[in-house]
């Protein structure tokens, strides 16, 4: 009788009436196991190759997500980049990369998509750049999602998932991504941050002041956000600022994400002092060379300038002995030289915050931008 026969089930849809991006296109949790993750990368890297020296057929695609499953989005991208195929699948496992290392995602990807009652809605909230206006989104589905989600992308999306909830008026579902005890590590900033967030939201304003301020001032990898946030809602609370919160705040200096200045680090002392104080102290006695900059952004109106540049350390220089007269020893014994980028933001004429980026290369490494630089554009 074929009327018996039963029909397939209709695709998932969006509020707008548009078919769901598929299910299995974020099904991120059957990318990978339980196994030690190294021994999955190396089992997944050992069947790259095929005796005929080519790449065997879906092995970096597979790469990619197991990549992805790990939390490693810019690896997983960089697969891809490798494998150079284009499908809609692809395109879809690269966002979800983007998405985990906070990068911008091209926002018609995802088109309503918030709205959809599976998996794909947790990545299209996450894809957004602000609150969603083109459809209500699915909650439901997207706590669902996170969920299913292996515990190292749990960790990598739950802070920006939790505000994102917060912007569309989702507390309860907020606490719920807060609550995960897969999200274990209490000291990192964008979680705190996050849980300020929500506890504002729900009418806690000096709890939510005190976690933040709590950041701003004692956390080793305090940032601009969590300081941004302490003076902006400081001073909405009337909270009464130290002269120690100005010092920490006018000349924060940050080195691959780590606060290196007005902070207490291990076996290096000179963290405890101001920007200002090091170099008169001294410190910098070991860095034998700073050359090629390069000014490739002043922007004067926001008070924004970044450089570049080499700096090479011989490595002769061992003791150091601060103006001060207090004996320390450099953290260069050997010849080495970094590759940097910096970004200073200016205010009053003065530098008030620092962005540093360094990268070590070969020592004496020639400089691939020698040429004449446009520095200046004009219109």
């Amino acid at each position: 009788d074929p009327l018996a026969v039963p029909t397939a089930a209709a695709a998932p849809q969006t509020q707008e009436g548009q078919t769901c991006l598929p299910k299995a296109m974020f099904d991120v949790a059957s990318w990978g196991s339980e196994r030690p993750p190294h021994e999955q990368l190396t089992d997944a890297r050992g069947v790259l190759i095929t005796p005929a020296d080519q790449f065997e057929d879906g092995a970096l695609l597979a790469l990619a997500r197991l990549y992805v499953f790990l939390g490693f989005g810019r690896e997983a991208q960089q697969a891809l980049e490798i494998e150079g195929v284009q499908s809609r699948e692809r395109v879809m496992l690269r966002a979800i990369a983007q998405v985990i290392d906070e990068e911008p995602v091209a926002q018609d990807l995802f088109a309503s998509q918030v709205s959809c009652p599976t998996n794909v809605a947790l990545w299209a909230l996450l894809a957004q750049d602000s609150a969603p206006t083109d459809a209500q989104v699915d909650r439901t589905a997207v706590i669902n999602a996170f969920r299913a989600l292996p515990t190292f992308v749990q960790q990598a999306v739950a802070p920006r998932l939790a505000e994102a909830l917060l912007a569309v008026g989702a507390q309860d579902q907020a606490m719920q991504v807060l609550g995960q005890q897969a999200i274990s590590d209490q000291r990192d900033i964008a979680r705190v941050l996050a849980e300020a967030s929500l506890a504002d939201v729900l009418g806690e304003e000096a709890e939510a002041i005190a976690a933040v301020a709590e950041v701003a001032q004692n956390a080793p990898r305090t940032n601009p956000e969590a300081m941004t946030r302490f003076f902006l809602e400081g001073a909405a609370a009337k909270l009464v600022f130290s002269d120690q919160d100005f010092v920490l705040a006018d000349a924060l200096r940050f080195e691959n994400g780590l606060q290196t200045t007005n902070v207490e680090i291990e076996d290096y002392p000179i963290a405890r002092m101001g920007t200002a104080d090091q170099f008169r102290l001294g410190q910098y006695i070991y860095d034998d060379r700073l050359r090629d900059r390069r000014f490739p952004l002043v922007d004067e109106e926001k008070g924004i300038v970044c450089a570049a540049g080499f700096i090479d350390h011989a490595g002769k220089i061992i003791d150091v002995t601060w103006t001060d007269g207090s004996q320390h020893k450099s953290l260069f014994h050997f010849p080495h030289s970094f590759v940097l980028l910096e970004l200073f933001k200016i205010v009053g004429g003065k530098i008030a915050d620092v962005e540093a980026v360094f990268v070590t290369v070969p020592y004496n490494m020639v400089s691939p931008w020698l040429g004449a630089q446009p520095y200046v554009i004009e219109g």
